[in-house]
């Protein structure tokens, strides 16, 4: 089981949502981004609830993106404090492409080199930002290592690929941050949104999670 239960998350996400607002709500932002923070802060207890349930369950309604985004950044940042404050011997492997800190979903994959050792990839957790270790050319959906292919919007050698499965036809991002240094595996998952919409026009969908990419 994860380290960290999700239902004690949420029991603390009220106090932690009004506190993430209010240092929000100073922060300069376009209308529709303001609009959907006064529409937060409007929220009825049960409103909230629903985003709150909305957002752990890696499960954003299409038609209501906006207010969850704002919750989301909250959750994220309620879970990486929770992460980092766990015996790094603590977690342990449940399954491919599961946090084995919180249970969350990959948001992407990254690949690194990390003390000598070249091309050790980690998988990205969406909600509490926690890297874990999993094997290259398997799938972080299926976990299986047959049908692996990669796409890439870029030509030659890209830093940013569409790792597919073909036995579940999926697809996750990996990003190659042992050929460019400057590469994080959340900001550069959102700045590279041209590979999403390349993939959006395929047969493939994509698995994993990342909130700020619903719709994409």
């Amino acid at each position: 089981m994860p380290q960290i239960d999700r239902h004690h998350l949420k029991a603390r996400m009220p106090e932690v949502l009004a506190l993430f607002l209010a240092k929000a709500a100073r922060i300069d932002m376009p209308e529709a981004a303001r609009f959907a923070l006064d529409a937060v802060l409007a929220a009825s207890d049960d409103e909230r609830d629903w985003l709150f349930t909305n957002v752990l369950s890696d499960k954003i309604p299409q038609d209501s993106v906006a207010p969850h985004l704002f919750v989301a950044a909250a959750v994220q940042v309620h879970a990486a404090i929770a992460a980092a404050a766990l015996n790094p011997e603590a977690p342990v492997p449940i399954r491919t492409g599961i946090c084995p800190a919180c249970g969350g979903l990959p948001s992407a994959s990254i690949v690194v080199e990390d003390k000598g050792a070249e091309g050790t990839r980690y998988a990205s957790c969406s909600c509490c930002q926690t890297l874990w270790n999993e094997v290259r050319i398997k799938c972080l959906c299926c976990g299986e290592t047959g049908k692996i292919s990669y796409r890439s919007v870029e030509n030659g050698d890209a830093v940013i690929k569409a790792e597919l499965c073909g036995d579940c036809d999926s697809w996750t991002k990996i990003l190659y941050q042992n050929k460019n240094a400057s590469l994080e595996q959340l900001a550069d998952d959102v700045a590279s949104l041209g590979l999403d919409l390349k993939m959006r026009d395929t047969e493939w969908k994509r698995g994993g999670f990342n909130p700020f990419l619903i719709g994409a």
